[in-house]
């Protein structure tokens, strides 16, 4: 009876310490996973963020551009204003 005792609680710590190792990995693995998907993240933001950049930048330009042909516009109506 003794014997069966002892076999018991080996078995039981044995298994006992494969389920706290396999727990311990488990978490290992997620952080890891969880580093990995914020890298990704901020490499996604980045990329978003300098399209955006880019966007902005032209549309300025546009508007610059838009700006120029009125003030061209407002001058030769001004002239033919001066004229009459």
């Amino acid at each position: 009876m003794n014997n069966y005792e002892l076999y018991a609680k080996i078995i039981g710590a044995v298994v006992t310490a494969i389920v706290a190792y396999h727990k311990y990995i488990m978490m290992l693995l997620n952080k890891k996973v969880d580093k990995e998907d914020c890298v990704q993240q901020q490499r996604l933001l980045a990329e978003k963020r300098n399209n955006l950049e880019l966007l902005i930048t032209e549309r300025t330009k546009t508007i610059f551009k838009q700006q120029q042909e009125i003030k061209e516009d407002l001058k030769i109506i001004k002239e033919k204003l001066i004229e009459k």
